[in-house]
């Protein structure tokens, strides 16, 4: 029997009182759960932006942060903006090849976590990187449909502090128009240093805390979408008492990582393929 994934993502749990001590006789000896500790499947922050689907447009608004999949709301887009916490666990890059949203079929058509892939080869050539259907040559080019290779900076962490969905492991993507800040945030949690007895030492990733929120960018009229900001959280640093927990966590994560157990959840909802009036076609998979 194949093992079966397990998605970290939230669900609608009814409580029930009952004095759950009689378990105790079973879970000595209990491997239910072995199967599903083999593999994670995490899911991921997802911006609602002008060419996602009509029904989360709806639901949440644009701009709103929300946990996909569960579509359970994170932070809404305001013109004050609203803040929630996040602590960053793991860090890696992927490399993928996605489908055109026009296409059928899985949205993710190949994956690497290897940088010299061929994968990760074409991602960075901006010539490469977009690639015509086989058989769609001829057709206008409002037919045509492309492949596209995209490097993603992958952050797994946890939302922390004072949030409906606090200690819910989530992935923090950047990629295409946000791939720059994505380098921006990496370069930021690289740096981040604490002063320990008058010495000025590295912060561990897994005891970072982050502020984050949602911009709008507008750095022309045929570009149009939302990201993540980011800052330094008033409380900057995990408390001591967390520690232990927090850096357990992220040793998991390395550990399916590095045995390739380890995969963000990126099944879109249903898009629109058309592109919208002042966005960009394929920025919608932040």
């Amino acid at each position: 029997m194949a093992d079966e994934k397990r998605t970290d993502q939230p669900a609608n749990i009814e409580k029930v009182d009952v004095n759950p001590d009689y378990l105790a006789q079973y879970i000595a000896e209990d491997k239910s759960l072995e199967s599903l500790k083999k593999h994670r499947v995490v899911p991921r922050f997802k911006i609602v932006q002008p060419t996602t689907a009509a029904e989360l447009q709806q639901k949440f608004g644009i701009g709103t942060a929300i946990v996909q999949p569960g579509e359970a709301m994170v932070v809404k887009f305001d013109a004050e903006p609203k803040y929630f916490d996040f602590v960053p666990l793991f860090f890696f890059k992927e490399w993928a090849k996605w489908r055109d949203l026009k296409g059928a079929g899985p949205m993710i058509l190949d994956r690497s976590h290897d940088p010299v892939s061929e994968l990760a080869k074409l991602s960075a050539d901006k010539d490469a990187r977009r690639e015509l259907y086989p058989g769609h040559e001829a057709m206008p080019e409002a037919d045509r449909m492309y492949n596209s290779y995209v490097e993603h900076i992958r952050f797994i962490g946890m939302i922390y502090g004072d949030h409906p969905l606090t200690g819910l492991p989530v992935t923090l993507s950047f990629e295409r128009g946000e791939w720059g800040q994505g380098n921006n945030f990496l370069t930021a949690v690289s740096l981040r240093r604490q002063v320990v007895n008058g010495e000025s030492i590295e912060v561990p990733l897994w005891a970072q805390v982050w502020r984050l929120n949602t911009v709008f960018h507008n750095p022309g009229q045929s570009k149009k979408w939302y990201g993540f900001d980011f800052e330094a959280a008033e409380q900057g640093i995990i408390l001591p008492d967390e520690a232990p927990t927090m850096r357990a966590m992220h040793l998991d994560f390395a550990d399916l990582f590095s045995k390739s157990r380890l995969m963000v959840d990126d099944a879109p909802e249903t898009e629109k393929p058309e592109k919208a009036d002042g966005s960009v076609k394929g920025h919608d998979e932040f």
